[in-house]
C-alpha cells in the first residue's frame, strides 16, 4: 500500500494472486493507479463495501486492515512480487498436468 513501492510490482496482475480477496484488493490498486490518484491504505479500504465476505461477518474493509496491521516493510515489495508471480506459475503448470 506504499506508492513508492509499486514499480516494484508492475508486473503482477489480480490472476496472479491464489486468494480472490488478495486479488480483488490489487485490481482495485491497479485501477487507482491506471486512473493516476493516490494509492495509499485508507483510500483503498475505503472504496470496499462493508458487506461481509466470509461466513464469519469479516467485511473487505477489516481484512484489508487486518492485513496492513500484519504486513511487512515495503523493503520487500520486490522479492513478494516475484514470489507471487513464481507461485502462481507453479499453480498453473499444476492445472496443466505438469
Amino acid at each position: 500500500m506504499n506508492p513508492a513501492s509499486m514499480d516494484k510490482c508492475r508486473d503482477i496482475r489480480p490472476e496472479h494472486f491464489f486468494d480472490p480477496a488478495h486479488a480483488a484488493v490489487w485490481q482495485r490498486v491497479m485501477e487507482f493507479g491506471e486512473r493516476g490518484e493516490r494509492i495509499e491504505a485508507p483510500v483503498v479500504i475505503a472504496s470496499f463495501s462493508d458487506a461481509p465476505i466470509a461466513e464469519n461477518g469479516m467485511t473487505m474493509r477489516r481484512y484489508i486492515a487486518r492485513m496492513l496491521a500484519e504486513a511487512t516493510t515495503i523493503t520487500g515489495a520486490g522479492y513478494y512480487a516475484k514470489s507471487v508471480k513464481e507461485m502462481w506459475a507453479l499453480r498453473s503448470m499444476t492445472e496443466i498436468g505438469l
